[in-house]
Parts: C-alpha cells; structure tokens; sequence
C-alpha cells in the first residue's frame, strides 16, 4: 500500500518500525522465495519495472519516474517529525511508544496525509488494541483483526487446540501467505518454540500474555475453569498494595482488592485501582470511597522502610495521619519462589468481570521475565509489559500474605471507621 501511494502520489512516504535497524533488517535485509525465486522483500514489494533505487546511507528507496521517496526509519529518536510526508505507515505498532502518533496526528491533518498501523496483537496495554477498540466502528478509519481462523495460513491441533484442523491434510502445500502450512503443535514439540511464545505470534489474541510471562498458563487457565465471572459480595473485603511514589514518573502504586476466606485459603478479586503521582493520603480516600467493609490492610515489606526525619514506617503515617490500620507481609529470600507460590494461588482465585479487575489480570498477563537479566521485568517504559510489575506485586502481595496465614479481620468495629485527619499547625498535631 505505501508503494502504490509512492507510485500515485509521488513525494515522501514512510514506512517506519520501532528502530531503524529493525527497519533496515525487515526491508533492506530480509530474503525470501516466491514460486522457486528468492529476493530482497523490497524488491518484492516494488515492481521490477519501475528500476526503484536503493539507498542504504540515507535508509530510503527513490522511484526515479516521479521521484518519490519511500523512507524507512524508526521512531525511538523522532528524526521523522516535521519532515512531513504524504503517508506513514507504523509496522509492529504495539511495540511503539504511545506518544508517537500524538507528533504525527497533525501532520496528518494539516497534508490530509494517510496512517496505517499493523502489528501482532500482544496483550491489551499498548497503543495497537486501544486504537482498534476507539476506531472499529468508526466511518473514517478501516480496522481489520485477522486471526488464524480468517488466515488459514497454518493450524494449531494438539490436546489444547483444535484451530484449523480442515488444514492437516494439506500441511507442507502453499498456504495463502506463500509459505507451507504447517501444524503448531509441531514446533513445539520439537522445542522450536515454546507454548507461551507460540500463543503470542500465531493466536494473535488480546488476552495472551507476553513472551517470558509468568502466569500465562495460569491465566489460562482460570478462564477455561469459569474463573473470571461477575462476582458480588457483602464480606469483608481485604486490601494488598504495591507501593510508588508521589512524582508523575515514580512507580504506579496499586491495590488488589479480595473478599478472602482465610479458613479455606481461596480469594475472590472484587475490584482494582492504580494511580502515580499522588501522595498517600488520595489512596486512603478511594478506599473510604469504595465503600467496603474492611477486614484489614496489607504492605508489602518495603513499607517498613523509616522516615530519616521522622522514624515512622508507612504503617505508622497510615494510622496517625489517616487513621487506618495497616500490616506488612514480609520480605521472603527469593522472589521467584514467591512467583511460583502466586502461580499455585490462581486455582483459589476467582476474579471478577469488571473492567477495574480486567486491568489487573492485564498486568498479570503482561508480568515477564527480562531476558537479558533472567529475572522480572520492572521497567516502566518496557515495550512489551508497560510496567506491569507494579499491578502484579500487588496481587503477589496478596498471595503471600495468604501462603503465610496473615490474612485475618483485625479490624475491629471500632477502627473500621476512619478518624479524623490531624492537621499540622504552628509546629504541633492538633
């Protein structure tokens, strides 16, 4: 498509991907074969006739008839902006930084110039699934979801699937995408590829978690069970946070809110809210606002950490300053063994339907290992997770806090009730 615009339109027209080398590796670099011939993917995409010329140094392909320009590049530096162009096109767009399109936006409008974006759906926090959910049924905008049961381009049939099984006959032909059909499953037997970067790149599914996730097989299979449902409760609610900070880039804080039966040890997840940039005090506000009756407050062991003026813990500002009663879980040796008591925790845990507890079981679908590091991913502008930890560590909170018997209604009747916010004045609390 941004050849024919090229052709027609002549002028310039970028194709861009997350990073320039990864442009220059998918277009410039990159070989296959058609019918017994094997040629750069640029030569593919542009007719022979038009004798395009390439040009490495500047990253760009010139169509001498009119002098258009087709120019690759990234976006993680912007070079692009207030070049202008006729069209732009984002390959791999959920791998974008958000804020791109927002430099592109009035380009678009100003040169009446064309956006298309395409990619791999990888879970519901990026820029790809919120664009296709606000433009579906837009008149102006074109969105197409292709999953494998539109493609049939290869299927998927094992104990777990049954995608495309009219395809086994014809495994080894030349699918639709010029390439042999094959099965899946195949693959992954052969330890090709595993399961969970399989669910990724073939299922192209708005609910299938990131390559290295933890808890993707558990997600799984809490839906299959029913686990995720409308759920409605008069019991006690229990609260487990992750703690940020004040700023606007510090860590999200987030809390998981569950109805927990501490006798029988299972958890119903009734409600989740995340913020940055505020101070303590705005997250016991929406706690009062939520309205629940509370059976307790659980921190994370960082919490116990001291004021150097003060002394206090976070406990102890949460009780002086807003009058509620908090405890810590505490800090155990290693975090993955925490992980992996959370991943057992899934079989006890239903979750509800809600949009608030959808945006947890999106953290917890997107929470990874970093595969530079080998242990998880904590960064807030990660491309694939989006910080995902933060939301996640909350309902590890949870979970630890059940493993190690802590969850109990301490609250009494007495303090459920919040006291009164003491005021700082000339020097003294009055």
């Amino acid at each position: 498509m941004t050849v024919q615009d090229a052709i027609e339109m002549g002028g310039t027209h970028y194709y861009l991907f997350p990073t320039r080398t990864r442009a220059e590796a998918v277009i410039f670099n990159e070989q296959f074969e058609v019918n017994g011939k094997t040629k750069f993917f640029w030569e593919w995409a542009i007719p022979a006739g038009l004798k395009a010329q390439k040009r490495d140094k500047d990253c760009c392909i010139i169509l001498p008839h009119n002098r258009a320009r087709i120019q690759l590049g990234g976006t993680d530096d912007l070079t692009f902006v207030g070049q202008g162009g006729k069209s732009y096109t984002m390959s791999e767009f959920s791998l974008h930084k958000n804020n791109v399109t927002g430099f592109i936006a009035p380009i678009l409008r100003q040169s009446e110039a064309s956006f298309r974006a395409n990619g791999t759906m990888r879970g519901k926090a990026n820029q790809l699934y919120e664009m296709l959910n606000k433009t579906k049924n837009n008149p102006e905008w074109f969105v197409q979801w292709l999953k494998p049961e539109q493609t049939k381009c290869y299927c998927w049939v094992s104990d777990e699937y049954n995608l495309n099984p009219e395809l086994i006959p014809h495994i080894g032909k030349i699918g639709p995408n010029q390439a042999p059909i094959c099965n899946v499953q195949d693959d992954i037997d052969s330890g090709l590829i595993s399961m969970a970067l399989a669910r990724q790149e073939y299922l192209n599914e708005a609910d299938v978690s990131v390559y290295g996730a933890y808890y993707g097989y558990e997600l799984s299979a809490t839906r299959k069970r029913g686990g995720i449902k409308p759920i409605s409760t008069d019991d006690e609610i229990y609260t487990f946070w992750d703690l940020g900070g004040a700023r606007e880039d510090s860590d999200k804080t987030c809390i998981t809110f569950a109805a927990v039966n501490y006798k029988a040890n299972t958890a119903r997840v009734v409600d989740y809210y995340e913020n940055t940039g505020r101070l303590r005090g705005h997250y016991f506000d929406v706690i009062e606002q939520k309205g629940y009756r509370y059976g307790g407050h659980y921190f994370p062991h960082d919490a116990k950490r001291t004021n150097e003026w003060t002394g206090e813990t976070s406990a102890d500002t949460a009780r002086m300053e807003h009058g509620v009663e908090v405890r810590f879980v505490p800090k155990t040796q290693n975090v993955l063994n925490d992980i992996e008591i959370t991943r057992r925790g899934f079989a006890r845990t239903e979750f509800s339907d809600s949009k608030a507890v959808d945006e947890l079981l999106t953290h917890l679908g997107n929470y990874h290992e970093k595969e530079s590091t080998g242990k998880p991913c904590h960064q807030n502008n990660c491309r694939e997770c989006h910080g995902a930890s933060h939301g996640a560590d909350s309902f590890r909170t949870m979970q630890m806090a059940m493993h190690l018997g802590l969850v109990e209604p301490y609250l009494t009747p007495e303090i459920r009730k919040r006291t009164p916010k003491r005021v700082y004045d000339d020097g003294f609390y009055v």
